[in-house]
């Protein structure tokens, strides 16, 4: 899915109760550079390829067509709020020793606990919470290394050769590259590993109650930012999912009448708003990286 790379010219829906709508210099800003962070989702068979697919003329039940794009600061705002409540809640039922969410924490931690091999496994589980961002900050420490300064480039190529027939590739250049790129990953891994054995060290030799008491906060602490997550993403769906205008309109209307609405969409529906939403917010996360 693409969003249009077309800029008509926007005109808004008329005030509600007639009186002249407040105006911004806003308005004026080029389309392209207001809504960079939005997309068409279509689903359905033959929805893509719908004529009618981003006018909101299409009357096929089967097809499902929206315009998506990021919540505005406020929309924002008010988002967050409402996730930061559902987490916690969450989290109070959670830390309620006689609550049922907290026994199925209970029960799934005791199955873990009981289940390893030694209390290594524990400690991998304790050292590992925070995999993804530690990984992240590893590669960027490598990528500082002289060796490794051009690493996005040389996997680019490396992905470029990979694509080609084997009759058609540099064999010696593509050698390199994998070794080049194997010895990358090893030395991410090395560098996460450091970043990782102070934690390790300090958990080295507690009892394993206390190995267990570590681990139950640290699934209390997922859970309740799993809940957070969740909650934000329904309600920016359910706001910032449009039905499509014809060209020199701006969407405006809320495809889904209620919150309920998106919580009883099929499947291929969800799986469709998560991916596109994940791509723009992708995109506006590269946007403020420089990348």
């Amino acid at each position: 899915m693409e969003a249009s790379t077309e800029t008509p010219p926007i005109t808004p829906p008329p005030s509600p109760n007639g009186a002249e709508p407040e105006h911004s210099p806003a308005e004026t800003a080029n389309a392209n550079q207001m809504f960079r962070y939005s997309d068409y989702v279509h689903v359905g068979p033959g929805a893509a390829e719908c004529e009618d697919a981003e006018d909101g003329k299409c009357g096929n039940p089967l097809h499902f067509h929206v315009w998506i794009r990021l919540p505005n600061q406020f929309q924002h705002s008010s988002i967050r709020e409402k996730a930061l409540a559902a987490k916690a809640r969450k989290l109070r039922q959670l830390r309620d020793p006689e609550s049922d969410a907290r026994a199925i924490v209970e029960s799934d931690l005791d199955e873990f606990i009981d289940s390893a091999a030694s209390d290594d496994d524990i400690i991998d589980a304790l050292a590992n919470k925070d995999f993804f961002q530690v990984h992240l900050r590893a590669m960027r420490e490598v990528q500082d290394e002289d060796e490794f300064k051009t690493i996005d480039e040389d996997r680019e190529r490396l992905k470029a050769l990979q694509a080609k027939p084997e009759e058609e590739r540099d064999a010696e250049e593509f050698k390199e590259l994998e070794a080049h790129n194997s010895a990358y990953m090893d030395r991410v891994e090395e560098v996460r590993n450091g970043l990782q054995r102070p934690l390790r060290e300090s958990l080295q030799g507690k009892p394993r109650e206390e190995l267990r008491e570590l681990l139950l906060k640290e699934r209390i602490a997922k859970e309740g930012q799993d809940e957070f997550n969740r909650t934000y993403s329904i309600w920016e769906w359910y706001i910032a999912t449009l039905k499509p205008v014809p060209e020199g309109q701006l969407p405006s209307e809320r495809y889904f009448a209620h919150i309920d609405h998106l919580r009883a969409a099929a499947p291929e529906v969800i799986e469709a708003l998560e991916e596109a939403f994940n791509g723009i917010e992708a995109e506006a996360g590269r946007q403020l990286r420089g990348f």
